[in-house]
């Protein structure tokens, strides 16, 4: 495989996975109407929107800019999620309204989207051209 290749399927990997979460959003606000944290909404919405802003940020990788840029969204996005993610894990612990299969879906897309994040940056990082300029 070449590193255009490589980088390509990365870059599809992200797009994907931060379109694919905003589209499966409905899974997501089924389980934080059951949570009783009042900023989970927010941190929700946070993680849905830089997840969207890093798929577009990282055509910027390829021409040789913007990494600082891509490095902070994307940690952004996964920070919000590991929020996310605690902020539901701590409402079952609790033994709130919300139970581990209720919970379920949105616990698994979230964990997937976020290791795509961080497989597909590393991917991208690797394998995009320092020297070609569009």
């Amino acid at each position: 495989m070449t590193k255009a290749l490589i980088f390509n399927l990365c870059r599809t990997g992200v797009y994907i996975a931060a379109i694919g979460q905003l589209a499966l959003s409905q899974i997501h606000i089924e389980v934080i109407t059951r949570v009783f944290e009042p900023a989970v909404g927010f941190v929700l919405f946070l993680f849905v929107t830089f997840g969207v802003v890093t798929a577009f940020s990282s055509s910027s990788l390829h021409k040789g800019t913007g990494v600082v840029p891509y490095l902070l969204i994307v940690s952004t996005a996964t920070v919000v999620g590991f929020i996310y993610l605690r902020i539901v894990i701590r409402d079952i612990q609790l033994d709130n309204v919300l139970t581990l299969p209720e919970a379920i879906g949105s616990l698994v897309i979230a964990s997937i989207v976020m290791a795509v994040y961080a497989a597909a940056s590393v991917g991208m990082l690797l394998t995009r051209n320092f020297n070609e300029r569009r």
